[in-house]
């Protein structure tokens, strides 16, 4: 046997990923499909993820960690049964055929309208301040869908946000019990996490805002 520590990895090499073993280091990127009407994945997401399987990782598209976490009609949950046991056969499609499967876990935060929000309530944020420029998703009146801008969302309660915790929390577990091989937390692209992080869109005063040096977890700035 040849000593393959002399090689340098390819495209097409293993990778050791923590406790998980993937054959070759090709990420299949997280792609929002909207093609999930009622928000359970069914046989559509099972062909489409397990004709992928070859990957040394695939990760899902970015899927709901709650009904208040939606800003795109027809793409997946994560907070019920039925998505989860949705996603469970979803997994089972992959492994079956080899392959690897991370879930992405999202929140658009204040990247959403009333139209998608349970009971046209508005979306929830860091502040109330709207994403100038950005667009959601939504289903008109007449049935179609199409972009739209976003709506002004309110700030969060204090006393709130442990329960936005507690939904990635429980979206983790379930993501667990449906065979998933690891998560991925969305943070970035000016979705909820993002909207923490950025001095622009969160201009809170108690400890989840405030200056940089103040927020907690972050390091002081440079």
């Amino acid at each position: 046997m040849p000593d393959t520590s002399l090689f340098t990895p390819t495209l097409l090499t293993p990778l050791q990923l923590g406790s998980l073993s993937l054959p070759n280091r090709v990420i299949m990127a997280p792609l929002t499909r909207a093609r999930t009407p009622d928000s359970v994945p069914g046989k559509l997401q099972q062909a489409y993820y397990g004709q992928r399987a070859s990957a040394g990782l695939i990760i899902s598209e970015a899927t709901n960690v709650s009904p208040t976490a939606r800003g795109y009609v027809y793409t997946p949950g994560i907070w019920t049964d039925a998505q989860e046991a949705g996603w469970q056969r979803v997994v089972e499609a992959v492994h079956a055929k080899g392959g690897r499967i991370a879930l992405q876990l999202w929140h658009v935060g204040r990247v959403s309208h009333e139209m998608v929000q349970p009971n046209g309530a508005q979306p929830v944020a860091p502040s109330a301040l709207k994403g100038e420029g950005a667009e959601c998703f939504v289903e008109f009146e007449d049935g179609t869908a199409g972009p739209h801008p976003t709506s002004t969302p309110r700030a969060l309660e204090t006393d709130e946000i442990p329960g936005v915790v507690d939904d990635y929390r429980q979206a983790a577990e379930r993501a667990k019990r449906a065979g998933f091989d690891m998560v991925e937390v969305h943070a970035a692209n000016a979705y909820l996490l993002n909207q923490f992080l950025a001095t622009g869109s969160n201009q809170r005063t108690d400890h989840y805002g405030g200056s940089l040096q103040t927020r907690p977890g972050l390091p002081p700035p440079q």
